[in-house]
């Protein structure tokens, strides 16, 4: 595969400044520091989800699926950076406000710009990676609708009201569950078919429709924190069986095809992986508790569960595979020691991240108080984190040459 280095060195870059603005997020419990708390929120998600995962998943997706036309994507590569850029500037220091909204609404016609470009390019259609690609970017212009649909909900007054929310919260799910999730498991399975691994025809239509029965129906839970309804309940409990039956029959598909990393992996990659699958496991165990209704509630209302859930899906479920991603392919890099020890602190850092916060939240569900040195210790694993995403991404930075590829 050809990749162009200073694509994934900018996506990096991009991940160091949303983990900067992350910890000084957690440095706001101990230091009163002079910032908006809800505008570096901003900032930090922003960064983080179109920065980061979103320019990786655009390198893998063109370099993996039509890799020949890798030149006509450079142009619209940059001007997607350049939206970032301006996100990265504005979103700190006004939050939602004019600069904001517009460097928002250019990385959304780059996206869509994007799914023009490489939809018509995508031949063998009848491959189960095509057929998840076109999902995730089906998923991914639906998520838009609740963007777009802010501006007539604001100028009718309705700011802060359960429509708002509602158009947040379905953006953010089939952008997490859908476009993000589809597009990892894509180039994961384009990479497994490049390997010679045939994946039984049936049984991965039975994954892919699972999977997004499950995305379909659990966009329920987060619409009953804001609107009242029976049904919801019901339809989010199919959604969480319908995601266990993808799981199912994911292991069931790997175990027949007998799926195997590359010969020798590193440990690098060998983590990386691991890292991904045992996210996603994780995150469809998880998801079991909001089929009961007071756990539903429970976890809207208790932030830690909201905060460990979102870091479960993005840093360990998404980043864990974009990570093997890269250094599959960046194979020399993976061999650093310095990229070795640092990733192996953002994994130290978001294991005890996410341990602290959870452990937090049942604390708070059972009526108990903080833990001993909580803040400090969030802080602690912050730091974990944002120096070894730093040390990734210099040593990156000096491997990368420029205009180069591999």
């Amino acid at each position: 595969m050809t990749f162009p280095r200073s694509w994934i060195s900018i996506a990096l870059f991009n991940l160091t400044i949303a983990a900067s603005f992350g910890l000084l997020l957690r440095s706001q419990y101990l230091f009163a520091l002079p910032f908006q708390y809800r505008f570096v929120t901003h900032a930090h998600s922003h960064v983080a989800m179109l920065g980061w995962v979103y320019l990786v998943l655009f390198a893998c997706i063109v370099c993996v699926f039509i890799p020949e036309d890798l030149k006509k994507f450079r142009k619209l590569f940059w001007v997607t950076q350049f939206s970032v850029i301006g996100m990265m500037c504005s979103f700190p220091f006004q939050g939602y406000a004019v600069f904001s909204i517009i460097f928002s609404t250019l990385h959304i016609f780059c996206s869509y710009a994007f799914v023009l470009k490489v939809w018509p390019k995508l031949r063998a259609s009848s491959q189960m990676a095509t057929r998840f690609l076109k999902t995730a970017f089906i998923l991914m212009l639906i998520s838009t609708a609740g963007v777009w649909s802010l501006g007539p909900i604001m100028a009718s007054g309705g700011n802060g009201t359960a429509a708002y929310h509602i158009a947040i919260q379905t953006f953010l799910h089939l952008q997490f569950n859908g476009w993000f999730l589809f597009a990892v498991l894509a180039i994961f399975i384009k990479i497994c078919e490049r390997n010679g691994i045939i994946f039984p025809s049936r049984s991965s239509n039975l994954f892919l429709i699972s999977l997004i029965l499950a995305t379909v129906f659990t966009l329920a839970l987060p619409i009953s924190w804001f609107w009242d309804a029976n049904s919801l309940g019901f339809l989010n409990t199919i959604g969480v069986f319908s995601q266990f039956a993808a799981l199912f029959i994911a292991i069931k598909i790997f175990l027949a095809t007998k799926f195997s990393v590359p010969s020798k992996p590193s440990n690098i990659i060998r983590a990386a992986l691991i890292l991904g699958a045992t996210s996603l496991i994780l995150k469809i165990v998880l998801q079991v508790f909001s089929i009961f209704p007071n756990w539903a509630l429970r976890s809207f209302q208790i932030k830690n569960f909201v905060i460990g859930f979102i870091h479960l899906t993005m840093l360990g479920l998404i980043s864990g595979f974009l990570f093997y991603f890269i250094f599959q392919v960046f194979s020399k890099l993976a061999k650093k020691k310095v990229v070795t020890f640092g990733f192996f602190l953002l994994i130290a850092g978001f294991v005890l991240s996410e341990t602290w916060l959870f452990v937090q939240g049942f604390m708070f569900y059972m009526g108990y108080g903080l833990l001993p040195a909580y803040y400090e210790a969030l802080f602690a694993t912050s730091i974990l984190l944002w120096f070894g995403i730093l040390l990734i991404f210099v040593r990156f930075s000096f491997f990368c040459k420029k205009d180069k590829t591999e």
